[in-house]
């Protein structure tokens, strides 16, 4: 178990990849569901090891991950392996940038979609907020949108979305972006 317990910090990489292509802004989300799964690995193995009639008290507590893999070598054997790999593994899920899938879409695509405000703040009188696309292949993405001087936008008002397409980075923005009452065509 302390081999896949080492491999964990990839595994919040790709939860964050599947919660961000589902429109959810994951955060301290991946960090807790992580912990959780590697301290259970870990609070498992130190029961396995209890099993076997090995005296873990120095292992101290499961949710101190590198703590407990490079202390494990000294109960049961081994060298540290898994624990260098955990520890590589987390500084990689920071340097690794965790691009939104978005599928079926193209730099450069024209799009036509329902949508809805998910905040509005008027600037002067400008308005401007989170757009939500309700459907096509940009459902579930957050867009930054506004410069729409109609006062009877709200947050949580029906818009139409069109535009182009742009993809850069973990960027997308719809530029320019055309926002018009109600959810017809």
């Amino acid at each position: 178990m302390a081999w896949v317990a080492g491999c964990c910090p990839i595994l919040a990489v790709g939860v964050d990849l599947i919660l961000k292509s589902m429109g959810i802004n994951s955060g301290w989300i991946i960090f807790a569901v992580c912990l959780s799964i590697n301290g259970a690995l870990l609070e498992g193995d130190r029961k396995y090891l209890t099993g076997l009639g090995l005296d873990t008290s120095s292992l101290k507590n499961a949710w101190l991950i590198p703590a407990y893999l490079f202390g494990r070598p000294s109960v049961a054997g081994g060298g540290n392996g898994y624990a260098v790999l955990w520890c590589l593994l987390f500084i990689l899920s920071f340097i690794v940038p965790s691009t939104p899938v978005v599928p079926n879409v193209t730099d450069g695509q024209q799009i036509d979609a329902a949508a809805h405000f998910e905040s509005l703040d008027q600037q002067g009188t400008t308005w401007t907020g989170v757009i939500v696309i309700d459907d096509g292949p940009l459902k579930g993405q957050k867009l930054s949108g506004g410069g729409v001087t109609d006062s009877s936008f709200t947050s949580g008002s029906t818009v139409r979305v069109s535009g182009t397409v742009h993809l850069q980075g973990n960027q997308l923005t719809v530029n320019p972006m055309q926002i018009t009452p109600g959810n017809g065509p």
